[in-house]
């Protein structure tokens, strides 16, 4: 760099290459740290218990990245700290003011923020030189000490109470993601089948047969349902009773229509991606696991195809909807479409109160590019690459039309009085017709938006004109029995779903995590009908059991309190030492009532056979494998002696 330019730091080296672009030959040179450049030594706990005082080093990685920081900081007249707008971004500006002692240098330095990746964003931003939160960083911290405590204590006293089992491992959001997906295994293992019944009547009406269901509240002889059942509430439990409602309705003449709601509904367009919401619409759609559509996401980032992938606000910038705007006027005169898809303001949308919205939501960088010339490493690669990218051009675009609308309807129908019910039955028509598309225009029959696995997909019915006080004739019933069911399996797509909607983890740890339960055997993706499926092994039931229930971090409802208490931090309304101090007292604690942390001697492997037959140096011990526990040589890897054992 020349000597005199200002050095601006960002995290990405993609976002690095972006912005030099964007200030070139304008006295500026941007370069990047690759995220955290300092943590935690790893093989210790890293921080004072008393004090909390943490000793942070300079990761092996991140060493020749220091290096040339430094050597760039020595020329550069002024330093701007460019990282992401969120507690880990103002985390690693602080460490980098530290690491390439910024104060002692006395070299003018400052933070900057951004939610957009574009050149206006970042010229604004240089205009708006700030100060680095220092609040923010203790949040981060906090977040990061315990996090630390956790895994470094849990982990060793879960070794202690299960000797033999492997490598075991707790932590804050990995034992509770465990926890959730035992529980759901056990809730569809422990469920009972039971049959319902739903009556329906076939009416005519102008010729047009139309459908109503029979009210189960409004039958009045049917046997309760008992205390433990999973019938849902109100319902017929028995083949006779809706046997004799369907029988009844078919003899007992028309029924009467005494009463019509009808109204114009609005299905409002789906929010432009964030990282959560693309990996399941990925999961969903295209059936790839967070890891990979991470992988894709950050190879189409790096080509300038899209914007940053992990983010949490589901917002756009000005920039890309004055473009989408633009876009769309053209698509309307090319299509000849002259009812307008566009609201007359744009969409906006409310993010999860957890958001720190460092940036804005994923979308492509130009939305005139169809990303045609897309090219991965081999034609699978591109595929992937280019399917990925239609997705995430596809969500951005509809997010700013207007919303579908239906007319929907309501029809209730009454039977005559029935001796044996007392009175007559209600039954229920109701229709839905789409009357304009809006957003849904855009589709083109290839929707993104995620649908609950469960959902009825049935299409909505078109009822005919009926009339309050008409009679309609019932030309066939229906006593149909439908069975209880289980939840389902959680898949990669609804495990992702269920901790960003429980406020576990963070978005960009959810691959991470997802992958940490599968490498401890904790977890296995397994093929259940048409759908890959993750489901706990005994090891991983085994793991949870002794901790659920015993350590407050594995209940379900911690995470997103403590992510409260780290609020409280960056917001300067609480500090670490009584946010964390707390909870090492509480888990030091519970240790204490189950047991305490195991002596050394714990951690010693069961020994199975005193002497290896193969070097007669070793002894042979219990190891933990893909496919089981077998017996191998205590002085492995100089010996790879292994056996199978026996019972």
């Amino acid at each position: 760099m020349a000597k005199g330019d200002v050095l601006v730091i960002v995290e990405s080296p993609a976002k690095a290459k972006t912005f030099n672009k964007y200030l070139n030959g304008q006295g500026f040179d941007v370069d990047s740290s690759a995220g955290h450049i300092r943590d935690l030594p790893k093989t210790e706990m890293g921080f004072d218990l008393e004090s909390l005082r943490p000793t942070y080093e300079v990761t092996p990685d991140k060493k020749s990245v220091v290096a040339r920081l430094r050597s760039k900081v020595k020329n550069a007249r002024k330093v701007l700290l460019a990282t992401d707008l969120d507690r880990e971004g103002e985390s690693i500006a602080w460490h980098l003011a530290q690491t390439l002692g910024l104060k002692k240098l006395n070299k003018p330095y400052s933070r900057i923020y951004f939610k957009e990746i574009t050149k206006k964003a970042l010229l604004q931003a240089i205009q708006n030189e700030l100060s680095i939160d220092m609040s923010m960083v203790a949040a981060q911290e906090a977040r990061r000490l315990l996090d630390r405590y956790v895994g470094y204590t849990m982990s060793p006293w879960l070794k202690g109470q299960m000797p033999g089992r492997g490598r075991l491992s707790a932590g804050r959001v990995q034992s509770v993601t465990l926890r959730i997906i035992v529980e759901r295994c056990r809730a569809i293992e422990n469920h009972i089948e039971e049959d319902y019944y739903i009556v329906k009547a076939h009416c005519l009406a102008d010729d047009i047969v139309f459908e109503a269901v029979v009210n189960p509240e409004s039958v009045t002889f049917k046997v309760p349902l008992g205390e433990k059942s999973n019938i849902p509430a109100g319902h017929i439990s028995q083949r006779v009773e809706a046997q004799h409602v369907a029988d009844f309705l078919l003899q007992g003449g028309p029924l009467t229509c005494v009463n019509i709601e009808r109204k114009r509904t609005k299905e409002k367009p789906p929010a432009p991606f964030i990282t959560a919401t693309l990996q399941q619409a990925a999961a969903n759609k295209l059936g790839f696991n967070p890891k990979l559509t991470m992988s894709l996401a950050q190879k189409l980032y790096e080509s300038g195809k899209i914007t940053y992938m992990r983010t949490d606000t589901e917002n756009l910038g000005e920039e890309a909807i004055s473009e989408i705007r633009n876009w769309v006027s053209q698509f309307e005169k090319l299509k000849g479409i002259t009812n307008t898809l566009l609201p007359d303001k744009p969409n906006t949308f409310k993010s999860n109160n957890d958001a720190q919205e460092a940036h804005e939501a994923i979308r492509p960088t130009s939305f005139f590019d169809m990303g045609k010339d897309i090219k991965g490493e081999n034609n699978t690669h591109t595929e992937q690459l280019k399917s990925l990218y239609r997705l995430i051009l596809q969500r951005a675009l509809c997010s700013q039309l207007k919303p579908a609308l239906y007319d929907k309807t309501v029809a209730t129908l009454q039977s005559v009085g029935d001796p044996k019910n007392g009175k007559g039955y209600e039954l229920q028509a109701k229709g839905r017709v789409l009357v304009d598309k809006g957003w849904r225009a855009m589709l083109d029959g290839d929707d993104t938006v995620t649908q609950n696995e469960d959902e009825d997909s049935s299409k909505d019915q078109r009822l005919p004109d009926l009339m309050e006080g008409e009679r309609y004739p019932v030309k066939e019933t229906t006593a149909g029995d439908k069975k209880t069911r289980p939840p389902a399996y959680f898949t990669m797509a609804s495990i992702v779903n269920e901790l960003e909607k429980r406020g576990i983890g963070r978005p960009a740890t959810y691959s991470a995590t997802i992958d940490k339960l599968q490498n401890r055997k904790y977890t296995v993706n397994m093929k259940k009908g048409r759908r890959n499926v993750l489901v706990a092994t005994e090891l991983g039931c085994d793991v949870n059991d002794m901790l659920a229930g015993k350590f407050q971090f594995t209940d379900i409802e911690y995470t997103r309190l403590m992510e409260q208490q780290l609020d409280l931090i960056a917001s300067k309304e609480s500090n670490v030492r009584e946010v964390l101090g707390t909870q090492i007292r509480q888990i030091k604690h519970e240790i204490e009532q189950n047991g305490g942390m195991p002596d050394a001697d714990s951690f010693k492997p069961q020994v199975v056979q005193e002497e290896c037959p193969e070097c007669g140096e070793g002894q042979i011990v219990v190891r933990n494998g893909k496919s089981g526990p077998f017996g191998g040589c205590s002085n492995y890897p100089k010996c790879r002696h292994t056996m199978e054992l026996t019972e």
